[in-house]
Order: C-alpha cells, then structure tokens, then sequence
C-alpha cells in the first residue's frame, strides 16, 4: 500500500512512510503548539512536492492572516491559488454541514475542479457548538467526516485541547482514523519545548513515544525518539577489521592502550575541568584526520570556528580538513539543548559523511538534558549502536566535579555502555600540581595498569612516565620517594584515598627510621 507522505521532515519517519489513504487524521493541541501551522505545512507540501492540489477550510481565519502567517516560513499560498493548486475557504460548521450532506454542492464542485487530495479544516472544535449532545456530537462528526471522504482521500482536522494531560479519549479520538497530539509544555523555570506524539494510527505501525519538534526557517521538524535508530540501524554493514586497532595520535597514551583504542569501540574520557579531555578528544580526531580518515565532531561549548582557533595552541589544525568537508563539525549549544534533535542531527551526518572516527565533547551535556533515567539508558545504548553498525570508533568526553580528591561519576550505569573508560586527573606531589592518566577498562585489551604522568604544551598531550613519588592528594606537604603507587591507591571511593595516603604515610615514616 503506497502512504501519503506529510512532506514534513521526521514525522513521516515516525508515521513509517507517511498516513494511510482515506484515514482522517486529527491534529489535537494546547495553545501555541503548532497544530495550524502543521495542518497548513501538509497542504502546502502536498501541492508543491507531491502534486495533491488542497484546500484550506478556516472557520476563524481570514485568508490574508493565513498567507501572511505561511510567508514565515517561505510558503507562497496566494501562488499556488493562482496555479489552481489550492483554495481557501473561509466557512462556517453550520455552512459546511449542510454543503457536505447535499450529493451536489459548490464545495464538492470546487474539490473536483482543482482535483484535491489534501483537505485541511481548521477547526473541528467549533462543531462543539452546533450541539451540547454527546451522542448527536458523535453522529454529527461521523457524517461529516463521511462527506469529506467522498470528495479527498485525506482529511486533517484540528481541534483543541486545553491541556497536554490525557484525560480519556473525546468523541474526535474516537471518530478519527489516526490521531496526533502536539503540546507545549514548560521545562524547567525559563523555558518550553514542543512534543508529538502519535495517540492512535488504524492501519498502520508507527514509532511509540513523545518525539519532539521545533519550529524551521523552513517550517516543522520533528525529531524521532531514540528508538528510531534501530530502524536506521539496518543496512548498516560497515564493520572494523578484527582486532585492529585506531591510534589516539598520543604515543604515551597509544602504548599504554597496546597500539591505540579498538577499532569500533566506543571511549570514555573522564576528568574534571582543565584535565585535557577536549584536548586528547582533538588529537584523536585530527590523528584520523592525518591518515585520510573522515571525521565528526560532536560539541556543545566551542563553535566551529572558535574549536579551530582553540585547537591551534596545542598543534592540532582542523581548519583546512572542514574545507575540504573531510572533517564535520555539528555544535549545539547546552543552553536548550534537544537530545533527540542531536541524534537525528548525528545520523543524518552518518549517513552523508561515513566518518571513521566520532568525537562527543561532552557527554555531560547529553546527561543533563536527560532528567529520566531510563530514557538516558536507553538513548545512549540508541547512540552506541548507531555508531558500532557505522563501524565508527568513538570518544567521548565527560566532566567530573571534584578536581581534587575522590569523587563519584553520575550515570554509571550508562557509563557500563562503554568499551573503554579513561581517566584524567590532576593530582599534588611534592607540593606541585600534575596531570595523571590512567585505563581504568579496555574490554578485549591487556591494557597497562599503572597512572602516567602527563602535560599539556604546543604539541597537545604528552604523556611521560608513571609517578614513582609518594602521593599526597592536596595534603601541601613535600613527600620522601616511597614504592610505586598502583592504581588502586588514586581511584576508587573515598575509603580507598584514606587507606592510601595511611599506607604512604607509614612508608615514608619508616623510609626516615
């Protein structure tokens, strides 16, 4: 069965191809959601793309409200009335009734002459006024709903709603076809955000959930939930060659990892703020960039031309690589930020780039955006296996609080996702300030063990030798040279430091006895 295609960017991905012929589709809305703004996107993608000539049925609106408030969006109603692809008709429910019940009537001439397979009637809430009835309500909306079908092979109806909460199904729901729900709702203190989500589709699967969608120079954009991205996920066949491996471009750090980060593998690089996580997230990037590898780039604080400049002082070029469109740069700003938007945005850049490696800078950002921790599980296992049927091999960069002492990592369950983990730290020796990187995992990898010393200069991360001094996490006070400290004397919880810096004390003690 061919669909008829919304023409409206994500929503016919969430429809599976788009609505079933003859099914009556009802737009039902808050205030401001976008619901006439929707209804009159169909209508206009289906004259202008699909060659379904339309009419617009407005019981409130003037018709040069309506042209002005489509210009917005660069939709030109007034030509496509002159090229007989549309009319409006500024009506009433008692009028309408009435021509739709006659077998003859201008309504259904005029559908004829222009030949519509599009009608939009804005809206079906004014019906309510016709009868105070719920059973004559019922039999007056099938009826009319009935003459529609006689004259277009798809109808869509608005009505409104005064509240995003589901209360029950109304006598529209039930009459309907296919039923679609948008609100606008507040999310946090200082702002709002768009939802969509499809209630009821006879005839047809669609994609579960709450998708959300923003307005377009262009018009509407929705975009899928995560679970769309299984869908997308078929097809993919690019896979990475058995154990090989993609150099970090960082020689301490590509030894310590036995040659580099498994190919497809997905890293995350943790530390708190100054560490060098965007720095090592760069030098992976560019080290691809070197071998002719394409490459994305995924960040929330840095724009594009700003990442560049930054990327200069520790030798890392990335400007000439976005010119020649071998390097993508994707920046969203934290500020708002639309988890589902990213990862449409993400895959789209998949598909056009085929990227060998991919650079998330940061994976804090996408936590905060995700106040439900189910669906923070459930979006980040969605992005991980986006990105292993791509073949790509990943970084990831996530903020910690503490830079100093032990700390706690928010998410670990998302975090067990990951192949790799990779920790950046400051720590204090002798008096003195470092930097101290360490694998705490690299599945399938005999990894080293021990935290290395790095710095940071012209040419990026550099990574030294690992601390043979004692370790006295900002305890100020110089330390005499004791055994090796392993790794399970830095990390871990809080118990662990305490028992650490007890065990560097009786050393040094007895060193000086």
């Amino acid at each position: 069965m061919e669909l008829i295609r919304t023409g409206i960017e994500g929503l016919d991905e969430v429809l599976y191809g788009g609505i079933v012929p003859d099914n009556m589709l009802l737009l039902e809305g808050t205030p401001g959601a976008g619901k006439t703004t929707l209804g009159i996107q169909y209508i206009h993608s289906g004259a202008l793309l699909y060659n379904q000539p339309g009419i617009i049925i407005t019981f409130e609106e003037e018709p040069e409200k309506l042209y002005r408030d489509a210009g917005v969006f660069g939709w030109d109603l007034a030509g496509l009335e002159k090229k007989n692809l549309l009319r409006i008709i500024p009506s009433s429910p008692e009028a309408l009734r009435e021509m739709l019940l006659q077998s003859e009537s201008p309504f259904s001439r005029l559908s004829r002459a222009i030949g519509a397979g599009r009608i939009l009637v804005d809206s079906i809430t004014h019906f309510r006024r016709l009868t105070d009835n719920t059973q004559e309500l019922r039999v007056l909306l099938s009826k009319f709903l009935a003459g529609l079908k006689k004259i277009t092979t798809s109808a869509v109806l608005i009505k409104e709603i005064e509240t995003a909460e589901r209360e029950g199904a109304n006598i529209e729901e039930y009459v309907a076809d296919t039923v679609l729900r948008l609100s606008y709702e507040q999310r946090g203190k200082h702002r709002r955000e768009r939802f969509l989500e499809v209630i009821k589709s006879r005839g047809q699967n669609h994609i579960s959930g709450r998708h959300s969608f923003k307005f377009t120079p262009t018009g509407l954009a929705v975009y899928p939930v995560c679970a769309a991205v299984e869908a997308a996920a078929e097809g993919c066949t690019r896979a990475p060659q058995p154990r090989s491996v993609e150099k970090t471009g960082i020689r301490g750090l590509d030894d310590m990892c036995r040659g580099g980060f498994p190919a497809g593998s997905a890293t995350v690089v943790a530390g708190s703020s100054g560490t060098g996580k965007t720095v090592l997230a760069s030098q992976f990037i560019h080290e691809g960039l070197k071998n002719r590898q394409s490459a994305l780039l995924v960040t929330f604080q840095h724009d594009p031309r700003s990442l560049v400049e930054l990327s200069r002082s520790w030798g890392v070029f990335l400007g000439r690589y976005a010119e020649d469109k071998q390097l993508a740069v994707l920046h969203q700003s934290s500020i708002g930020l639309s988890v589902d938007q990213l990862l449409y945005e993400v895959r789209e850049r998949l598909r056009e780039l085929s990227p060998v490696r991919v650079a998330v800078d940061g994976l804090t950002h996408l936590i905060q955006a995700i106040d439900d921790e189910s669906y923070l599980l459930d979006y980040t296992g969605a992005l991980l296996r986006l990105f292993a049927c791509h073949g790509v091999t990943s970084v990831f960069t996530l903020e910690v609080d503490k830079m100093f002492g032990s700390f706690e990592i928010n998410s670990q369950r998302s975090l067990g996702l990951f192949d790799n983990l990779v920790l950046m730290r400051y720590v204090e020796l002798e008096g003195d300030i470092r930097r101290a990187i360490a694998i705490l995992k690299m599945r399938g990898t005999d990894h080293h063990k021990s935290i290395q010393e790095f710095q940071i200069g012209k040419n990026g991360i550099e990574v030294g030798t690992k601390f043979s001094e004692g370790v006295d996490v900002m305890g100020g006070a110089p330390r005499a040279k004791v055994e090796t400290v392993e790794l399970k004397d830095v990390l871990e919880d809080t118990a662990r430091w305490v028992e650490a810096s007890r065990r560097l004390r009786e050393k040094r003690e007895q060193g000086l006895s």
